[in-house]
């Protein structure tokens, strides 16, 4: 019986930490989103600046139209390369400040996945402690057959005593008569 209280003792203290951790990783569905959607939004940012690239490139190396052949007007060709030079450092700024949020939202996923670990843990002493409830509680079913086997046999002999005692009494009154 101590052993089942202890167990239920522990199974509850395991549950309040169980608590504790399930309501630290509620925001886990969130978290994957958010890290999800960044993932997304750099692989778009970055075919951005690779089109960027290449367009500036094509501006910096081609003073001719290589389809038509006629030149190219250099104040436009400036102004293209200022554009997409600024448009290509605009986009890498993004994409440092959203290398820092994915990097926030991926170690806070490193850390629901160690608590989720603590979890597992959690709930094997859980089935740990209900396996020592269990195997107490088959004792104690066990011996408590045994008790109620024990108690038959023991109303049978004090049946058989009260029986014999009857008899030696008839016996030991008969005997007083003579």
């Amino acid at each position: 019986i101590k052993d089942v209280e202890a167990a239920k003792t522990v199974i509850e203290q395991k549950n309040s930490e169980l608590d504790i951790v399930v309501d630290d990783i509620k925001d886990k569905p969130e978290m994957k989103a958010k890290s999800e959607k960044a993932k997304s939004l750099r692989r778009d940012i970055e075919s951005q600046v690779r089109s960027h690239q290449t367009e500036l490139s094509f501006y910096k190396d081609h003073d001719d139209c290589p389809t038509c052949k006629q030149g190219i007007d250099h104040e436009f060709k400036a102004g293209i390369v200022i554009e997409k030079d600024a448009k290509v450092t605009e986009l890498e700024a993004g994409l440092e400040k959203l290398a820092i949020k994915s990097k926030e939202y991926d170690d806070r996923l490193e850390i629901i996945s160690s608590l989720e670990d603590k979890m597992r843990t959690i709930n094997l002493g859980i089935g740990d402690q209900r396996a020592t409830i269990k195997v107490a509680k088959n004792a104690l079913l066990e011996h408590k057959k045994k008790l109620k086997q024990l108690m038959h046999r023991l109303s049978k002999l004090t049946r058989i005593i009260l029986r014999s005692l009857k008899q030696i009494n008839k016996i030991c009154l008969t005997t007083k008569r003579f």
